[in-house]
Formats: C-alpha cells, sequence, structure tokens
C-alpha cells in the first residue's frame, strides 16, 4: 500500500473517530440536561405541591360534614315542633273526656300522646321521646351541637306521660297502657285500682297526723286514719271542734285494691306528668263530692300538661333559630373558603404551567443550540481531516518537469 493511500486511510479513521467522540460527548451532556430538566420540574412539583389548596378542601369538607350534621339535629327538632300540636290536641279531648265522665276515652287520649312522642330506645335522635329509667327517672340529657364557631345546646324533654310507684316494699309498679294495668308485682286492671294522695297535719304543739287528702270544689278535705276528717281552701285546715293545722303534701300515695287492701309507696311521674283515669278517681261517680274531685284531679293536670308542653315547644323553635343559624353560618364560611380554593388552584396552575413551559423551553433551546454547535463542529472536523487526506505529494516526473522549466 502506497503512503498515500495509508495517509488517506489514517486520515478518515482519524475524522470518524473524532466524530464518534464528539457525539458521544453530546449524548452525555443531552442527559445531564435531561436530568437537570428532570430535577427542575421535580422542584416546580415540590414548589406548588398543591398543599394549601388540599387545605382549604380540608376545611370545606370539615364544614360540609358539621352542616350535614346540623341537617340531622335540625331534622329531629323540626320533628318535635310537629308533634307539638297532635300532642296539644289529645290534651284537650282528654279534657272533653273528663267532663263527659269517659275513663276509657281519657286512657285513649294519654296513651296517644305516648304513641306521638314514642320511645328513645327505637328513636335515639328524638328530643321528646320517653327516656325513663324504669325507676322513677326520666333524664333531662343535653347536647352541644357546635358548628361554624357557634354552639347550641339541645335538651332532651319528654313530652307523653309515665309513670312510677316505688313501693314501701320494695317493689316498682309501672303502667302497661296496652293491658290498661299496673305491672311489676303481678299485673291489677286500672279498674280494680284508686289512688289517694298521702299529707300530713301538724299541730300548734307540734305533733303531726298522717291521713290521705280530697280536693273537690276548690276545698280540700283531709282524712286521717280514725276516719276523722279536716277541712279548709288552702294550706291551713281546722278540724270539726275548730282547732288549726298545717298542711303538707308530698308524692307519697296510697293504691287501695278491689279487695280492700292497701299499699303505700311513692309517685313519680316524668314528662307532662299525667296518670291514667285510675289515679284521678271516677269521673262519672254517683257520689258529687267523689266525681268533683276526680274532674278537679285530671283538669290540674291536663292543665299543667299544656304549660309544660308550651315549655317544650318555645324550646324546641329557640333550638331551630340557634341551628339554622348554625347552618347560615357554615354556608357563608363555607363559600368563602370554596372562592379562596378556586382562586389559590387557579393561581397555583397558572404559575407552575408558566414555570413549566420555561423550563422545557430553555432545555429545548439549549438542545438545539447544542445540536447547531456540534453540527458547526463535525462539519469543521470533517474539512480538516478531508482536506489533509485529499493531498497529493508530487511523483520524480513532477519534479523534473518543474526544474526543466524552472518552476
Amino acid at each position: 500500500m502506497s503512503t498515500s493511500s495509508s495517509n488517506i486511510l489514517s486520515s478518515v479513521y482519524s475524522a470518524s473517530y473524532f466524530d464518534s467522540t464528539l457525539e458521544n460527548s453530546r449524548l452525555v451532556v443531552k442527559q445531564a440536561m435531561a436530568k437537570r430538566m428532570e430535577k427542575e420540574l421535580a422542584d416546580l412539583n415540590g414548589k406548588y405541591d398543591g398543599k394549601k389548596a388540599a387545605g382549604l378542601e380540608e376545611q370545606i369538607n370539615a364544614l360540609a360534614d358539621q352542616k350535614q350534621s346540623i341537617a340531622d339535629y335540625l331534622s329531629s327538632v323540626e320533628t318535635g315542633q310537629k308533634r307539638m300540636d297532635s300532642i296539644r290536641t289529645a290534651l284537650l279531648s282528654a279534657r272533653d273526656a273528663v267532663t263527659k265522665g269517659s275513663a276509657s276515652a281519657f286512657d285513649l287520649y294519654v296513651n296517644s300522646i305516648n304513641s306521638w312522642v314514642g320511645n328513645q330506645g327505637d328513636d335515639s335522635k328524638s328530643l321528646i321521646a320517653n327516656n325513663g329509667s324504669g325507676n322513677g327517672q326520666w333524664r333531662s340529657d343535653a347536647t352541644f351541637v357546635s358548628g361554624g364557631g357557634q354552639t347550641v345546646q339541645l335538651t332532651h324533654q319528654f313530652a307523653g306521660n309515665d309513670y312510677d310507684l316505688i313501693m314501701d316494699d320494695g317493689s316498682v309498679l309501672q303502667p302497661d297502657s296496652k293491658g290498661a294495668a299496673l305491672i311489676g308485682k303481678g299485673e291489677t286492671k286500672f279498674s280494680d285500682l284508686s289512688l289517694s294522695h298521702l299529707a300530713t297535719l301538724k299541730a300548734g304543739d307540734g305533733s303531726t297526723i298522717s291521713g290521705t287528702i280530697l280536693q273537690a270544689n276548690g276545698q280540700t278535705t283531709f282524712t286521717d286514719g280514725n276516719g276523722k276528717t279536716y277541712t279548709g281552701t288552702g294550706s291551713t285546715l281546722t278540724d270539726t271542734d275548730g282547732n288549726s293545722y298545717a298542711l303538707t303534701t308530698s308524692d307519697r300515695v296510697r293504691i287501695t285494691y278491689a279487695d280492700g287492701h292497701t299499699a303505700d309507696g311513692t309517685l313519680k311521674t316524668g314528662g307532662l306528668g299525667m296518670l291514667h283515669s285510675w289515679g284521678y278517681g271516677d269521673f262519672n261517680s254517683s257520689d258529687p263530692t267523689a266525681k268533683a274531685a276526680a274532674q278537679e284531679a285530671a283538669y290540674a293536670a291536663i292543665d299543667a300538661a299544656i304549660r309544660k308542653l308550651g315549655a317544650i315547644e318555645s324550646n324546641l323553635y329557640t333550638e331551630q333559630a340557634g341551628l339554622q343559624g348554625i347552618a347560615t353560618n357554615i354556608d357563608g364560611k363555607s363559600a368563602m373558603l370554596s372562592d379562596e380554593y378556586d382562586k389559590v388552584a387557579n393561581e397555583e396552575l397558572t404559575a407552575k404551567q408558566a414555570e413549566r413551559r420555561a423550563i422545557e423551553t430553555r432545555f429545548q433551546m439549549a438542545t438545539n443550540s447544542m445540536a447547531l454547535a456540534n453540527q458547526t463542529a463535525s462539519a469543521l472536523i470533517t474539512q480538516m481531516f478531508n482536506t489533509s487526506a485529499t493531498y497529493e505529494a508530487p511523483d520524480l516526473t513532477d519534479i523534473m518537469l518543474s526544474q526543466v522549466s524552472g518552476q
């Protein structure tokens, strides 16, 4: 192989080598640039991580949960409100039954009130259901409902009728409305029972007398264990001799059974405080005094129940207003947070997109610049080696001719 051919091959190889080296370097630089862009994009995602928007969204969701909770409580309050008119109507109908002397109708209306309010064991969210413990206690549970920076107290107020008789022998007697009977120590029909209220008279010398009282036609009659009576129109009664005594009443009662035996105990009432008809006496008695006493006792119980119902209803409306205020406050805060969320999310998205485009544009421009520089460098190297490779040294004939010609 001639020296010229060898030089040509060497030049071609060198050009190829340098061009390959340049390409490898270009790839290394390009990979480094790609990693740099990847890091910048990762940093960008860290910068705009959405935490602020996520925090706002979390607050909005929390308010939505509070609003739902408020709606549930508000439903319970409004359900109680809807029962008020029906209960009031039943009380007025019970009064008519007393006037007409119908014990069965009276008991029917008393029971209908209990059906309207229900039992808390069946409806735990009710604010007016029977929540008696079965031993003469009815709770007045309070629930504090908070939301939107406000707090409202909801109080459970039993709006029906229930009672327990805690007897001196330790037994507890309760009404079985469906069976129209007292249960707890066997079962005794209401029709086989009568109830007397126990009281105490205190004489001037400090001695006391126990007995039962009967109120009729505006007058109170006290009867002691020997059958002696004391009468009066207020808290002071007198005997037939004109002696005065101070009357003290209590929740102590005496049950008289059909066979004549009696049992004493303590009467505990819950809710509106009404008893069934047997607890007042015979509305249709042939004895005018007994009839008047039974009717007056029932009327008094009904009037007291209507007043209690009014207080319960008023409280329900107060609770409703409070809950509605919380709901309105929550709506306002939720709207403000939603607007702020939209603003933050849009601002972050716009800024992130702008910075991402800047990073990608910078990378693309750098890539294009590098490609252009590589093309220029490659062309220069190729030209350099190609120029060297195509140069031909003069042979002997050329030298001799140049000498002859004087060149």
